[in-house]
């Protein structure tokens, strides 16, 4: 174990992290040492550095250094806890704490700085300043920004490049699936064509967070390909054409659908009920074909656009007492909307005559009269 120590200590890696411990002039204006800390986490798989590494480094920037190493000119960050107190502050064997050491060693992050035993010691003053120190040094890492900012920078566009490919593939998906089976349908598409098949392959792909940046790009291609052919001989209504690539839909159902020539025309279209929204004052009219409710309720002599026998006479909903909305007595068949009002002193004009032509019982217990005996 002694001999891999010493070829660490005399490898290419440390030689040159020392010469970048001798260059540390503080880390730079706006940086600290957790921001250093979070780079190498954020980046670790792109300088060679695996979880525990990470996690040892973490545990010796943050536990055993202080803002004034990182910042004042001469300070430089030196941890000299010995091995064995290292081992057991992170429940590790010494050895393990070497092998650590060695890989943050080779990703250009730390050095050494220990006698010629490899003994660690050092000492603070009252203020906290470093009178001397034999142990690690961490000053590489910092003169290491630089890089790691590139570094960072370079993999966050990865991610976003990615992110971008992912939601075309999903949008290209969801536009040549149906297509290619309406070609396949009207026999357009030869199924047991190679290029086709290829097709229908590429619709069952799955992309994932880990899948490589170029076979993204390839499927993309491919399907935008496929997309270029479908448009050469399917036929797109003007609606969809405009809607494409817009999400109208998550599953696209509702996308470029046309009118049916078997649809009963606007003009036969008349409203069945009508209410009135309180807050904007403005009437909400459904309607059905004259047709379908002529044949429902067995009339042919009402005219499109009359009123309906589920609308009130001054087309609001009738309230009750309360002021709850209630529903709207339903006229009989006798009524008609050109009539004009009822004329006072017939049946209906009575109490009795109006309960019956409302369909209630009629309150008989107000015709009983008599005299007091």
């Amino acid at each position: 174990m002694t001999q891999s120590l010493r070829r660490g200590r005399a490898s290419d890696a440390n030689l040159a992290a020392s010469m970048a411990a001798e260059c540390f002039q503080g880390l730079p204006d706006g940086y600290s040492q957790y921001d250093l800390v979070h780079l190498v986490e954020n980046n670790g798989k792109e300088i060679g550095v695996g979880p525990a590494a990470m996690a040892h480094y973490r545990f010796l920037v943050i536990r055993w250094t202080q803002d004034r190493d990182w910042r004042e000119p001469g300070e430089r960050p030196v941890v000299f806890l010995r091995v064995d107190r290292t081992a057991e502050e992170r429940s590790l064997s010494e050895a393990r704490v070497r092998q650590l050491e060695y890989e943050l060693n080779e990703a250009g992050l730390l050095t050494w700085t220990d006698r010629g035993d490899y003994h660690r010691s050092g000492t603070r003053d009252a203020q906290g300043r470093i009178l001397f120190a034999n142990g690690v040094d961490l000053s590489p890492g910092a003169v290491m920004l630089p890089k790691l900012l590139e570094i960072d920078a370079r993999r966050r566009g990865e991610l976003k490049e990615r992110a971008g490919l992912r939601a075309r593939i999903s949008r290209l998906k969801g536009y040549v699936k149906p297509r290619l089976a309406r070609a396949i349908e009207d026999g357009l598409a030869d199924p047991d064509n190679a290029g086709w098949r290829n097709g229908v392959k590429l619709l069952s792909i799955r992309t994932r967070a880990k899948t490589p940046l170029e076979r993204l790009k390839d499927v993309a291609g491919q399907l935008s390909s496929l997309e270029d052919t479908l448009n050469g001989f399917v036929n797109t209504d003007a609606h969809d054409k405009e809607n494409h690539g817009a999400g109208c839909g998550k599953a696209r159902k509702t996308c470029g659908r046309t009118r049916k020539a078997t649809d009963a025309p606007a003009e036969n279209y008349r409203p069945i009920y009508t209410t009135r929204d309180s807050k904007t004052d403005k009437s909400v009219t459904s309607t059905q074909p004259c047709e379908q409710s002529t044949a429902s309720s067995g009339k042919t002599d009402a005219p499109c656009g009359a009123k309906s026998s589920l609308e009130t006479v001054d087309g609001r909903k009738k309230t009750d007492a309360k002021g709850r909305g209630g529903t709207a007595r339903r006229m009989s068949s006798s009524d008609s909307v050109c009539d004009g009002p009822e004329p006072t002193g017939g049946p209906a004009s009575s109490p009795q005559g109006r309960a019956m032509a409302a369909g209630r019982r009629p309150d008989t217990r107000r015709q009983v009269s008599g005299t007091k005996t």
